[in-house]
């Protein structure tokens, strides 16, 4: 289990800024993120202010919800652009934000893949879950804002610096 479950927001545009003026002036970085610990998450429910450029991001009740419910679960959630990464300690998957799927089994299916058991392996319950995903990712606008939700019940800390990977396709997803 990770050892401080938390959600951790914040400003796409704040933090590409941030790296260019790491790698363009050797500027040493400061972190573009709030992280919020489980026991802090009644503070979700005031609008998140970026603190360098001042936007705001309308914490709805749907977003709300997902970050309780899928901070005691078993994968990390991350919203990018277009969908959705899902991440645990043996599985790494996408889903896009543009349609509600009854299963990721359902959805690895119609792209030609059948992957049994997924679900269960990456939800406590998943019908119900990627409903709240899908629900609180269409709430708010996923170019802008970065949203992790750094789950209880995958023991590896999400990495979202990445060279290899994660900032080689940040821009398509």
């Amino acid at each position: 289990m990770s050892e401080i479950p938390s959600v951790i927001i914040g400003c796409r545009e704040c933090e590409r800024e941030n790296k260019e003026m790491r790698f363009a002036h050797g500027v040493i970085p400061f972190p573009t993120t709030t992280a919020y610990k489980k026991n802090e998450l009644f503070k979700l429910e005031q609008d998140y202010t970026c603190p360098f450029c001042q936007d705001i991001l309308e914490i709805t009740p749907k977003i709300i919800k997902m970050c309780r419910t899928l901070i005691d679960g078993y994968s990390h959630i991350v919203a990018h652009p277009k969908a959705t990464e899902i991440t645990s300690p043996d599985t790494n998957c996408f889903i896009p934000h543009d349609r509600l799927y009854p299963s990721l089994e359902a959805f690895f299916k119609e792209h030609g893949s059948f992957v049994k058991g997924i679900d269960g392996k990456l939800f406590k319950n998943p019908k119900e879950d990627l409903k709240l995903i899908h629900d609180a990712m269409n709430d708010f606008d996923t170019e802008k804002w970065l949203l992790v939700i750094e789950c209880a019940g995958n023991p590896e800390a999400y990495l979202s610096d990445s060279t290899l990977w994660f900032n080689l396709f940040e821009d398509d997803l």
